[in-house]
Formats: C-alpha cells, structure tokens, sequence
C-alpha cells in the first residue's frame, strides 16, 4: 500500500492523480531545499498532467502509461552533480480528453505551446522534427513525454522525448539519422551506429530522442537513446567508447555496482549519448541507465546500492533517503520498483549521477526472487572489490533490507 497525501488527513473522498502527484512534489521540493518553491513546481506538475490529473489513484488509468510500470503518467528524478546542488526532475505524459497515441501526442504538443509562451523559449528545432515524429497514424508504446527540470530561479528548464519507432520500429534508425542531420549531427550518426549499435537493430535498439528546449539551458543538448537486450558491463563500456576520453574501467564499474555481474537479460540497460553545438562526428557525453528495479528483490536492496554507488562518487546519500521518503512511506522492503533507475553520465569523466523515482500512484510491485546468480551476490561498497574486478552486495533480506524510507 502506497502512503499518499490520502493517509495524511481524515478525508474519505478519493484521492486523486493530480492531488497525489502534488503532495508528493511538495514533499520532494523540500527535501531538497526548494521550500520557497514547492506550491509553484507542484501546481505546474498538476496543470500539465491535464485531464489525467483529475482520475482517481488506485483504480485502472483511462491510458497505460509507459513512463512506470504501474502506468503512472509521472516520474521524478534526483540529480547529483559534481559542484552543484541536486536538482529535481519530473517527467510526465500529457494526455487528451480522450486518451490515445494520437490524442496525447496533439494534447502535449498545446501544453509544449502554451509554455513556450508562458516562458518565452523556442520550439524552433521542434518544429524541424515534426513530420517525422508526429505522423497521423503513430506507432509505439508512447509519442511525447516532457520534462521539467527544477531549480532555485522559479524557472523550470523543459526538454521533449520523442518517440524514434514512431512510424515503426524496423524505420527508427531511419528516423534518428535524418533528426540529427537537420539538427546539424549528422556526421556524427556513422559512430552512434558503430559504438550504439554493435550488433543489430533488432537487440539495440533507438529507444527516444530528446530535445532540451529553450536557451534556459546555454548549450542545448541532443540526445539519442539505445536499448540495449542482454547487454553486459563489459560491452556497455565499449559503448561509451563513442565518447573520446570515457573510461570502460568506470563504466563497468557503475554497472556492476548497481546492476550486478553478469549480462542485463531481464530489462535492458540504456545508453545515452548527448549532443551540443560543436560535435561534428562524436557525441560529447554518454549516460548508462541501469534499471535496477529489476536486478534486487526489493527497495531495500535498490537503496542500499543506489547509495553504495553515490558514496562511491562522492555524493551525499543521505539525500536520496529523505526524497524516498517524501514519495512514500511503505517500507522499502515491501515492495520493488520505487527506484527504478540509476544513471551515471561520463563527459568524459563520472561527473553526475541521476537516480530515478517512481510516483506508484496506482500500485507498487511485491518483492521479488532473483535468478541465484544475482541474488547470491555479497555486501560491500564500491571500494570492496573482488580479485575478479566484481562488487560485492548485501546478501538477500540482510544488511538494510528492513529499513523504511526515512528522512
């Protein structure tokens, strides 16, 4: 059972999206140290929720979102940078009135409208993309999904995902080629395709394509997703090779340290490669998403390593135990998939790690049993290593796997 802003006041009624995903943003904000902006964030996160933020939570969504696995059209993430403070991110899916591909794909392009104006950004290198990804009959599990990311100024900085299988999947690789030869990268696809897609279409596949959106961000970034079916650490650090100067030695580290040994046959990794002004023939940064709701038996397990990893680049940990707490309050070790994912983004060094928040609006996922091979792995932290190059972890339902999300 998900605590929600339900749980907190004596009011039967039912709880709905829009008052669930703002109570929780408040929360968040705060744990942060946004306090003087909490109301601004969470009231812009109900309004672009749209019609969905007026369904009830608990019961079947009018649109299976692909954002999260219970179908919650919401997630957050939680950035630590390298001489920065941590920032907040949400990403949601606007939906139409009545939601389909189609309906949500026209519903997030007026909200993307209806900031530009409100926040005086342009959506020129947007409109460059239309015709190829927002055709009238789309394709694919989703067409538009946009973030916020959120910061001391009251200023959100926005970027748009965009779906590359959108006209199918066999014609995305088609679609990613022509998007950064408009965009002015085109030289760079021959090493996306060597370094992103060492085997086939067919096991890595291009997964989104996004856009930063305004000059908010100084140096806009492009950036282009792979899926990558039964991917290694060892074959993840080959991939980051497109990015001169990334070390495969952190690479299959980080993957180790959160992921575990072995190959990622349940969910994919994902690489990230990004774009600026500049990069002619090779992305300037590589991201590796790790899902790591899929690779521990539980929440528990999920913090223990997301915090291993942050201790191990030098991040405050801390902190992601006050932003779970600010989105839930079940204990951890009762369900999986509140942390989702872990990041690490090289350019070329590790300089920032992201992890990411589900909103579990509708149900969180029980614990689960993982194939002997993960789960017999042993407790360490990042710098007890086996003679192997392998982390150690906490054995299943040990170590931290009792502790409830607290601040």
């Amino acid at each position: 059972m998900v605590m929600t802003a339900r749980d907190a006041c004596a009011d039967t009624s039912p709880m709905l999206l829009g008052d669930h995903v703002h109570w929780q943003l408040r929360r968040l904000c705060r744990a942060v140290g946004l306090d003087g902006f909490q109301d601004l964030y969470a009231d812009l996160l109900r309004e672009l929720l749209g019609p969905a933020a007026t369904e009830a939570v608990g019961v079947t969504p009018a649109w299976e979102s692909q954002i999260s696995d219970d179908h919650t059209p919401v997630e957050y993430s939680l950035s630590f940078d390298k001489g920065r403070l941590p920032r907040i991110r949400f990403l949601i899916e606007p939906s139409g009135r009545r939601p389909d591909l189609w309906a949500n794909m026209q519903a997030g392009l007026q909200v993307l409208e209806l900031l530009a104006d409100r926040y005086q950004f342009s959506l020129d290198r947007l409109c460059m993309l239309q015709d190829l990804f927002f055709p009238r009959r789309p394709q694919g599990p989703f067409g538009l999904w946009l973030a916020a990311e959120l910061g001391r100024s009251g200023t959100p900085r926005f970027k748009v995902y965009l779906n590359p299988s959108v006209h199918g999947p066999d014609r995305a690789w088609q679609v990613v080629g022509e998007a950064l030869a408009r965009l002015g990268f085109g030289d760079a696809f021959l090493s996306l395709l060597r370094y992103g897609v060492p085997r086939n279409r067919q096991v890595d596949r291009f997964y989104i394509f996004s856009l930063d959106l305004g000059s908010p961000w100084g140096r806009p970034r492009v950036k282009v997703y792979i899926r990558h079916e039964g991917f290694s650490g060892a074959e993840a650090a080959l991939a980051a090779g497109a990015v001169p100067g990334v070390s495969p030695e952190s690479i299959a580290q980080f993957c180790g340290l959160v992921g575990g040994p072995g190959s990622f046959t349940a969910r994919p990794l994902i690489s990230c490669y990004s774009f600026v002004e500049g990069d002619r023939e090779r992305p300037s940064a590589y991201t590796l998403h790790v899902p790591i709701r899929d690779y521990v038996l539980h929440d528990a397990d999920a913090r223990f390593r997301a915090s291993a990893a942050l201790d191990c680049y030098g991040f405050d940990a801390s902190l992601l135990g006050r932003a779970l707490a600010g989105v839930s309050r079940r204990p951890l070790a009762a369900g999986v998939g509140l942390i989702s994912y872990v990041a690490l983004v090289c350019n070329p060094r590790p300089r920032r790690m992201t992890v990411y928040i589900s909103s579990e609006a509708y149900k969180a996922a029980p614990p689960r049993t993982l194939h002997a091979r993960r789960s017999a792995a042993q407790a360490g932290s990042c710098r007890g290593w086996h003679a192997s190059g392998r982390p150690r972890f906490p054995e299943p339902g040990r170590g931290r796997a009792s502790e409830r999300s607290s601040g």
